[in-house]
């Protein structure tokens, strides 16, 4: 009798993570789903959230990967199981090095938005994270995310007056 001993490894370092995330975001838009389910959250920020760093070889391929997940993670900034990672994982691709400016490009229109939608909507948590995650932004010494925090919330300010007045956001307009 053969016996055949195999160690299953689930080791995460072995996954590729522009692989996983590419391939999720794919199963997303194909299933046509409206937006994330927190599983697909806890996957994407396994792959480029807060802690991870974005292989700068791979910065082509990770900015092909954001445009594809941008519209959904903006979206999921509204979403009350799924606002923190996905401002953990949009702050990581707005601030790397290699792919900073070309996702601010991309996502200033797209952010105003969310922005619009977050603060019609009545989540009051989703509000409150948002709140918290501008004020660090006001404290930070990247002059570039703060010039693109600015832009969208002068946007944000023109387009939606009456929203951006009456929201908890407005104070750090001047701040950023």
């Amino acid at each position: 009798m053969v016996s055949f001993n195999y160690k299953l490894r689930s080791d995460i370092r072995d996954i590729d993570p522009i692989l996983l995330c590419n391939s999720l975001i794919d199963y997303v838009i194909a299933n046509e789903f409206d937006s994330l389910e927190k599983d697909h959250m806890q996957l994407i920020s396994l792959c480029a959230g807060s802690n991870v760093e974005l292989n700068p070889l791979m910065a082509e391929t990770w900015l092909k990967v954001y445009q594809k997940l941008k519209d959904y993670l903006l979206v999921s900034i509204c979403d009350p199981e799924l606002c923190q990672e996905a401002l953990g994982v949009l702050n990581n691709f707005l601030t790397d090095d290699h792919l900073r400016f070309q996702v601010q490009e991309e996502t200033k229109d797209v952010m105003a938005k969310s922005i619009e939608l977050l603060y019609n909507g009545e989540n009051e948590d989703c509000k409150s994270i948002f709140h918290d995650y501008l004020k660090k932004i006001t404290h930070s010494e990247d002059n570039a995310l703060r010039k693109f925090f600015r832009l969208v919330l002068q946007k944000v300010s023109e387009e939606h007056s009456a929203v951006f007045l009456s929201s908890n956001i407005a104070e750090f307009k001047d701040k950023l």
